[in-house]
């Protein structure tokens, strides 16, 4: 997160595209329920889609990130904090295994 005292952007550069996908089975007799709505944030020059998939026992996370400006000025870090803690706040939920 940028730090309020900070004076300039990050310049992290190079540009970046990342695509990761985790899974997660369950036994038979069980099923995954409070599963978040997929999220879709996009910004100039930065954007991230995510989604939970559920196919019988099992649960995907599909994340793709891509930054494609390497440049985050000082004037867009209120965006860019949104931008990261709503992917957080994503990737960490918790969600429910019930009995069938």
């Amino acid at each position: 997160m940028p730090d309020e005292k900070r004076k300039s952007g990050y310049d992290f550069d190079y540009v970046l595209s990342f695509e990761d996908e985790f899974s997660l089975s369950t036994p038979a007799n069980s099923k995954f329920s409070d599963i978040p709505e997929k999220l879709e944030l996009k910004f100039d020059g930065y954007e991230f889609k995510g989604e939970y998939m559920v196919a019988g026992n099992k649960i995907t996370l599909k994340k793709y990130l891509v930054i494609k400006n390497s440049m985050i000025n000082k004037a867009d870090f209120v965006n860019w904090k949104q931008f990261l803690e709503s992917i957080k706040s994503f990737s960490s939920y918790f969600f429910s295994i019930t009995s069938k």
